[in-house]
């Protein structure tokens, strides 16, 4: 009961703990019926998970009905499920992004030196944290060429890294050397197991724009789990490689986490201190970050396509505002003229990995 519920409380945020629910109960399942051999501890097992994941759900369902008047969460979970298959080409190349992914160069060439620098990390850690001491120092030298990759990813600028197993060494230890403690076999199969259905399901687009595939996260912090008993366990001066190699991934992140969050404060406060009456963002998600920045007196609306952009128009216009401010990507054209609005100029608004234009429109005879 209380994993069912501790399951229900992660599908309130994560729809993709559904995932892991299922794989936990099926593996844990498996091991019932190979240890106690009784269908009737696996179906009492089974249904207590249920139960308690059924009642976290419903208390959701509640509280989102009261709060907000409508269900949020289980209509994600719809929209995701009857996704589910669509552009498998798409979802190929997404699972590749989110497994071994740089996010640096063309997806053909980011995917193989991923995948070169996850094959080097992994045979770099075998040898250097296996028994063979005269094995350590081809260790030291693959994972010194795992290490020339990702210096030269980070030789210009900072960035999300959205695989898995490129943005965290640990990750891949745990991968290729857990094999040796058992006790640990029922945990990978969780963490591998998962996967190929959350490719199936997970929303698609804006892959790159993440650290370690947050959709995947259970089966990384699982992996990292294993790969860090694994490096406790040995001895030696190459788990200090292991662990120092697995540091400088971390700090490239959290520096590039600082940055990109100085840099987004900065673009709102731009924005704000534009006193525009309405703001209005085709990105869909780039006011969401703003989230600091925003009061009761903000008037921000986005647009998921551009009948939503002319439909926030429409908003403006009914509100009785004399101008608004259009969020667009820089180099895209805008009309002289939307719905009784006209063009007056345009600022420059710099968010990471995302060159803005403010251009202002004012109604027509204002």
């Amino acid at each position: 009961l209380a994993v069912g519920l501790l399951f229900g409380l992660a599908a309130t945020m994560r729809t993709e703990a559904l995932v892991y629910a299922l794989v936990t109960t099926l593996v844990v399942g498996v091991l019932l019926l190979r240890h106690r051999r009784r269908l009737g501890a696996i179906v009492r097992f089974g249904g207590l998970v249920a139960a308690g994941l059924l009642l976290m759900l419903v208390a959701n369902q509640v509280v989102e009905r009261l709060t907000v008047g409508g269900s949020i969460r289980s209509g994600r979970a719809a929209n995701t499920a009857a996704a589910v298959g669509a552009d498998v080409v798409l979802r190929v190349k997404e699972a590749l992004t989110t497994t071994i992914g740089f996010n640096h160069w063309a997806d053909g060439t980011d995917w193989f030196l991923g995948g070169l620098a996850v094959a080097l990390l992994g045979y770099g850690a075998w040898r250097l944290l296996g028994r063979d001491r005269n094995g350590r120092f081809l260790g030291l030298a693959a994972v010194a060429g795992a290490g020339l990759v990702y210096v030269t990813r980070f030789d210009a600028r900072l960035g999300f890294i959205p695989g898995l197993l490129t943005a965290s060494p640990l990750a891949v230890v745990g991968l290729f050397l857990a094999w040796r403690d058992r006790s640990f076999s029922r945990y990978r199969a969780v963490a591998l197991l998962a996967l190929p259905i959350v490719f199936l399901f997970q929303y698609q687009g804006g892959a790159h724009a993440q650290w370690g595939g947050r959709y995947v996260l259970t089966s990384g912090t699982l992996l990292v789990v294993a790969g860090a008993l694994v490096v406790a366990r040995s001895i030696g001066w190459g788990r200090i490689v292991v662990v120092g190699v697995a540091v400088a991934v971390t700090a490239c992140g959290v520096v590039w986490l600082s940055q990109r969050t100085h840099a987004m404060a900065d673009g709102f406060r731009t924005i704000v201190a534009r006193h525009d009456q309405i703001v209005i963002s085709e990105a869909a998600f780039l006011l969401r970050e703003g989230g600091a920045f925003y009061d009761v007196d903000s008037h921000w609306l986005s647009g998921m396509t551009k009948a939503d952009t002319r439909r926030a128009i429409g908003v403006a216009r009914k509100s009785g505002a004399t101008e608004f401010a259009l969020l667009v990507p820089e180099g895209e054209s805008r009309p002289r003229e939307i719905d009784g609005f006209v063009r007056r100029g345009s600022q420059r608004i710099d968010f990471p990995g995302l060159e803005t234009l403010a251009v202002t429109y004012v109604r027509a005879g204002a």
